[in-house]
């Protein structure tokens, strides 16, 4: 019998039956209880090009030359992730879409079933509810942990602990997260701290208060850099751990963004190892999501991408540390729920050619340099009508272009400035070209008409878009899209059962895989209201 089909049958039968037969104990302890301590990192939005394109900024920030295969060999250039000794690649279609959603593909990810875009947890009927890896984990007698840069309660961490027929029903969400008796949560806030429908989704407390609840129900929420990292040497049980500088919807900065000296995603990492390591002798199952290379990719916005893609790679290195202590107990898998932006690696414009040292001259985030264009155009106080033709960009613009994105305006073709001085009016008030495109947005409905400036700038800022692009295409970075794609997406593993995760298959089966290698019910997905 080979060592796939002894794995499945050990999984049958320890799912099966009420007793470890006689035969299975003559066999290692280990292979009979599966993986002890698993790492199930998410990489939101990541598929192989964001990887890719990381790889690439690292040969050419390490000196390197990105066009030259000697340099992007070098050891000092490759991710944590490309290290992980087996490889394959998962689908991520939804029930209803080709493209996925979040909510779907986290769904898949953590409870092996496809349902619809924007449900958590239940199947496309939204009827049916569903347990996924972390709750058969922490019924296994494993600790468990959930850990992501964007908010606590977003479709992917959710996916872990919620059922619910609306991603964006928050408050539902957090309560579920506060009743899951999950040991740890960490990184990002929630997006409903305070809200009167806590009154009715957790009538015993009566409260408006989303902490309340969690005290309610055992949990210390922390929010300073100095507790949080003093859970190292000191952790304790049932913590929320929350980065004391957020920035939009209660998410942690982006790497790029994160103030010196502030907890970031890996440390985070580390804290919650400790606290799920105290007095455990069972093992854990610790979920990471590096949330805001999703966000990052649906703004096309090259080095926010590729800086949280180096931060989401810290957590993978933590891991591999860890493995390195535990070495037979271990397993890592490392995937992305989908693809966003349609990111590719070659532009038109460059042909064959990358200049991947040109992203040096990005110092900030889109949403960062967003913030900055606002308190420009509030401090101007345009007049209105906005006159497009006596407003242009001026000195102190173009010293805030160069500043963030190394761009010198004065040195551009002409074309180039024409582009960016179209964007400027539309950020500083000129009236938007509402002509339709002829596209859809994909919804099936005549209002939602794609205009000029939807497929131009999406829903961001237009300056800060049209920098963001002419970034990426002067590196050799193109993008397709302001929202998910459909492409495949690669999958590392390395450890206990490791193998389970080599060919290519559906995200269904990585949950199912993931089950079936620490032992618990293989069976997925696991209907807890038939």
């Amino acid at each position: 019998m080979n060592k796939l089909a002894r794995h499945c049958l050990l999984g049958g039968l320890i799912a099966s039956a009420a007793f470890i037969p006689p035969t299975l104990l003559a066999r290692p302890a280990r292979e009979v209880l599966g993986a002890k301590y698993v790492f199930f990192l998410i990489g939101d939005g990541m598929s192989a090009t964001q990887i890719h394109a990381t790889e690439a900024y690292l040969t050419a920030a390490n000196g390197g030359d990105a066009n030259l295969a000697a340099h992007l060999r070098q050891d000092q250039n490759r991710l944590n992730l490309n290290r992980l000794p087996v490889s394959g690649i998962q689908t991520t279609f939804a029930y209803d879409h080709l493209i996925t959603d979040s909510a779907a593909a986290g769904t898949a990810l953590a409870c092996g079933s496809k349902t619809l875009s924007g449900v958590i947890g239940m199947d496309h009927t939204k009827t049916k509810e569903f347990k996924s890896v972390a709750e058969l984990a922490k019924e296994s007698g494993r600790k468990v942990g959930i850990v992501s840069s964007v908010s606590l309660d977003h479709a992917t961490p959710a996916s872990f602990y919620a059922n619910t027929a609306a991603r964006s029903g928050y408050e539902e969400v957090a309560v579920e997260a506060a009743r899951s008796n999950f040991d740890f949560f960490g990184g990002g806030g929630w997006l409903k701290p305070t809200s009167s429908a806590y009154r009715t989704l957790y009538p015993s407390l009566a409260t408006t208060s989303l902490a309340a609840i969690l005290a309610n129900e055992g949990y210390t929420t922390i929010a300073t850099d100095a507790e949080i990292r003093a859970l190292k040497t000191a952790p304790r049980g049932k913590v929320v751990c929350t980065v004391p500088t957020l920035q939009s919807s209660a998410a942690m900065p982006y790497g790029i963004d994160t103030p010196a000296g502030q907890v970031r995603l890996a440390e985070i990492t580390e804290v919650a190892i400790a606290c799920l390591m105290k007095n455990n002798t069972q093992g854990f199952f610790l979920m990471v999501e590096g949330g805001k290379i999703d966000w990052a990719c649906h703004a096309n916005d090259p080095m926010g991408t590729i800086g949280d893609v180096l931060d989401f790679d810290e957590v993978v290195g933590v891991a591999i540390d860890f493995y390195k202590q535990h070495p037979t107990e271990t397993l890592i898998i490392v995937t992305g729920d989908h693809e966003t932006g349609g990111l590719t690696l070659g532009f038109s414009g460059r042909g064959y050619e990358t200049a991947f040292e040109k992203l040096g001259g990005q110092k900030v985030s889109y949403e960062a340099f967003g913030a900055k264009v606002a308190a420009y155009k509030a401090a101007k106080a345009f007049r209105s009508p906005y006159d497009a033709a006596t407003n242009n960009i001026d000195t102190t613009m173009k010293a805030l272009i160069a500043a963030d994105f190394g761009i010198v305006y004065d040195e551009l073709p002409a074309h180039r400035q024409g582009l960016l001085e179209a964007a400027f009016d539309r950020s500083m008030g000129g009236p938007a070209d509402n002509t339709p495109t002829g596209w859809d947005r994909g919804y099936g409905a005549a209002t939602n008409i794609a205009t000029v400036d939807y497929l131009y700038y999406g829903g961001y800022d237009p300056l800060t878009m049209e920098i963001s692009h002419q970034t990426s295409y002067e590196t050799g970075l193109g993008w397709t899209s302001y929202s998910h794609t459909a492409v495949p997406i690669p999958v590392m593993a390395m450890g206990f059962d490791d193998y389970r995760f080599a060919g290519y298959y559906d995200n269904t089966d990585v949950a199912k895989k993931i089950a079936a290698a620490m032992r618990v019910r293989s069976d997925l997905p696991i209907v807890t209201n038939p």
